[in-house]
Parts: C-alpha cells; sequence; structure tokens
C-alpha cells in the first residue's frame, strides 16, 4: 500500500470527490514550526510594523540575515536594544504560530497579527462565532476593543477574522512605533 507524504509545506485536503467540502485536511508547516528558524520568515514576519516601502526594500536584500539585522538595528539605534526587541517579537509570532495556526501560520492570521504588534490582550470574551479582545481596563470605555468573527471555513475551526474599524488606527500606529523606537 503506497503511502502519502507531505514533502513541501502548505495545504492538503483529500476528498473522494471534486466536488465535496469534506474531507481530512493536512497542514504541513516548515520546519522546526513553531519557532521563526530562519531567517526568510524573520523577515517576512516584520510586515506588521514596517511600510510597504520598507518592507519592498527588506525583500530586495540577496541576504535575509542582513536584511533582518538591518532593520533592528537601524530602528532600535542600539544593539543592544536591537537585541532584547528581536527576542521579544519573535517570542510572540513564535506564540501566535502556537495559538492561532489555522489554514495557514498563526502569525498570518488576524489574531496573529494583532497579537504580535499588541501582545496579550488584558481580556477575551468567546461567545459563539465571535472574540471579543480587550485591551486595557474592562470597564473603560477609552479600552481598545478588537472584534473577530469566526470564518465560515470547511478546513479549521479556528479561523478568525478581524473586524476592522477606523478607531484602531492611531491606537496601532503607536503601537507600531514601540516597536521602532
Amino acid at each position: 500500500t503506497p503511502y502519502f507524504t507531505a514533502d513541501q509545506p502548505g495545504f492538503y485536503f483529500f476528498a473522494a470527490d471534486t466536488s465535496l467540502l469534506r474531507g481530512p485536511t493536512l497542514f504541513r508547516v516548515y520546519s522546526g514550526f513553531p519557532k521563526v528558524n530562519a531567517n526568510s520568515l524573520m523577515r517576512d514576519a516584520l510586515r506588521y510594523i514596517t511600510s510597504s516601502k520598507e518592507f519592498q526594500l527588506l525583500n530586495s536584500y540577496e541576504i535575509p540575515k542582513m536584511a533582518v539585522d538591518s532593520f533592528w538595528i537601524v530602528n532600535s539605534g542600539r544593539s543592544d536594544l536591537a537585541t532584547e526587541l528581536i527576542r521579544k517579537y519573535y517570542m510572540r509570532v513564535e506564540t501566535a504560530n502556537e495559538l492561532f495556526t489555522s489554514f495557514t501560520e498563526g502569525w498570518k492570521t488576524d489574531r496573529g497579527m494583532v497579537y504580535i504588534v499588541l501582545g496579550k490582550p488584558t481580556k477575551v470574551f468567546r461567545s459563539f462565532g465571535q472574540e471579543l479582545w480587550i485591551y486595557g481596563q474592562v470597564d473603560d470605555i477609552h479600552a481598545m476593543r478588537f472584534y473577530f468573527n469566526k470564518a465560515i471555513n470547511p478546513f479549521s475551526e479556528n479561523d478568525y477574522v478581524l473586524i476592522r474599524n477606523e478607531n484602531y488606527k492611531s491606537f496601532w500606529y503607536q503601537n507600531v512605533q514601540l516597536w521602532r523606537r
């Protein structure tokens, strides 16, 4: 009997008939997952705290490690601070992978994005089909509230989409700047 081997990272869906939306699924991630252990992965995960132009520049580097090092040293101003920020940032990426992986790596999801930039919410409320993340005191009207709706996804029960809101912008950019001292 031949065995299936998922040689390449990716999403594999098995169905007896191509018209079926149900069947076993397999998501094969890169070696070492949930850690971000390759410089190209570290560079890709910077997309949340860089402008489009900066991210394009980082991707133009032939050597991903040089792009990552350059970003952190330039934006922190000091190598000791860069080291601390790198440790903290990629720990959040790893945690996002552990908690929010769905049909893609956890850091690439909306919840992963918010977690990486803002950290652990003060409080999370879950109800059928929705999550509410609160940053700040629960009873404070100025606390930031992020709402995520559960996506209808035949391949994953862990897929939530952020309800975008203009009110997030200034809070978001303030927190991005904390990564870019």
